[in-house]
């Protein structure tokens, strides 16, 4: 046929793995320091656009994620810890 993409679809990616690289972000931005877009690209293996779509992502699912530079200006994000529901 013709018109057809060369490259498969994005939903075609395993949502397993998807899920695993998206608790290993949280696990970086939970961290005291931060991470940035740049480290967190090179852990997953994402291109920044997808690291900050990521974040958006984890945004709008109700993560309060916030947004500092660090001492070289580079942005660093860091996810808020959730007070509002302990579960303690």
């Amino acid at each position: 046929g013709h018109g057809q993409p060369k490259h498969a679809p994005v939903q075609l990616i395993d949502r397993r793995r998807a899920s695993t690289k998206r608790a290993l972000l949280i696990g970086m931005l939970e961290q005291p320091a931060g991470a940035s877009v740049a480290e967190i690209g090179q852990r997953l293996g994402w291109l920044p656009h997808t690291v900050r779509a990521a974040i958006t992502g984890l945004r709008h699912a109700g993560h309060e994620v916030t947004r500092s530079k660090d001492t070289t200006g580079q942005s660093v994000y860091r996810l808020a810890p959730v007070e509002t529901a302990p579960d303690r």
